[in-house]
């Protein structure tokens, strides 16, 4: 796979090849969803054959955290764990990144990108996330969490 930093989509191609007969080939095209799927019968002696691509989406989420001063530093550990997990042990998350906000101390904001909703919810079934999850429930927030999540979309000329 690869991934176009302009349109943010991820194009794959996945080609099965196995034999007919003596002379020619069955290739077997398709999507990773295997919604679409192409078939085509080449010749062993010919090996031009155009390539069929397709996308994923790219979902991303934007996140806003406040937290209580006084669990600031269990809230660091626990966050540099989720993100040293997210990237380095899930292959369908993009991006990671966190930062405290410049005018408004205890305030962090987060941009993560995932290879689709499967990304999201390897990611959620992670046991870094699961170590979030038990933070969370220790009530560490000054409000509510603020969630944004969207797919990106091809720019458009």
């Amino acid at each position: 796979p690869t991934l176009d930093p302009c349109s943010g989509r991820i194009d794959v191609t996945v080609v099965v090849c196995f034999p007919c007969d003596a002379t020619h080939f069955a290739v077997h095209i398709l999507n990773s969803s295997a919604s679409v799927s192409q078939y085509t019968r080449i010749s062993a002696n010919h090996w031009s054959l155009s390539v069929y691509r397709m996308t994923v989406e790219i979902v991303a989420l934007n996140v806003i955290l406040r937290i209580k001063p006084t669990v600031r530093e269990r809230f660091l550990e626990v966050i540099l764990n989720n993100q040293k997990g997210t990237q380095e042990l899930e292959p369908l998350a993009l991006e990671y990144t966190f930062g405290e906000d410049a005018s408004e101390p205890n305030t962090f904001h987060f941009h993560e990108k995932y290879k689709g909703e499967e990304g999201v919810a390897a990611h959620n079934a992670s046991p870094h996330f699961a170590v979030w999850e038990d933070f969370v429930k220790t009530d560490p927030f000054t409000s509510p969490p603020e969630v944004y999540k969207y797919v990106i979309h091809e720019k458009k000329p």
